[in-house]
């Protein structure tokens, strides 16, 4: 399986795999689907109930690595993440600055593409969280694949399909 965006592959999009077992899914039946992606084999378990299709994704093996870089919130340092794909993921000092988020485009394109990186994901932590448990609201600028940017706020979905490397401690 292949993930592309308007500018660019990527080597793994959770929300297309997951989309992709539920589709089959829906044609030959609920069961374990394997994906051959750029990021390694991907099983997807899709069950029914009540009529509903459950899809459970396993990640490739995920890692963290750290980043020489200035820690904007120093209850989460900056980090590149990977379960697929690699993500630069930053912690914003306050919800305002998430809000803010503006960049150059272009430069940010290119600094992504030198790294290797998908993604990146300024994040803000809800206050009365901890480290293990907390709230998170978060943007995903995806210059590299012609995407200004998508918006993850609590409760989202979305958020368990990036959330199995940032769980890293």
């Amino acid at each position: 399986m292949r993930f592309f965006s308007p500018l660019a592959e990527v080597p793994f999009c959770g929300y297309a795999t997951v989309a992709a077992a539920v589709a089959l899914a829906d044609r030959i039946g609920p069961g374990e689907v394997l994906f051959a992606t750029r990021a390694g084999t991907v099983p997807v378990a899709v069950t029914e109930r009540d009529g509903v299709a459950y899809s459970t994704l396993t990640s490739v093996e995920p890692k963290v690595s750290e980043i020489a870089a200035a820690d904007l919130d120093p209850r989460l340092p900056v980090r590149i993440a990977y379960a697929g794909a690699r993500h630069l993921v930053i912690g914003a000092a306050t919800r305002e600055r998430l809000a803010d988020l503006d960049y150059d485009f272009d430069r940010l394109a290119a600094f992504m593409r030198a790294h290797d990186l998908t993604t990146l994901q300024l994040a803000w932590a809800a206050p009365g969280g901890t480290a293990r448990s907390a709230t998170f609201h978060v943007g995903d600028p995806f210059p590299v694949g012609g995407v200004v940017e998508v918006r993850i706020s609590a409760g989202d979905p979305r958020i368990a399909v990036t959330g199995a490397a940032t769980r890293i401690s």
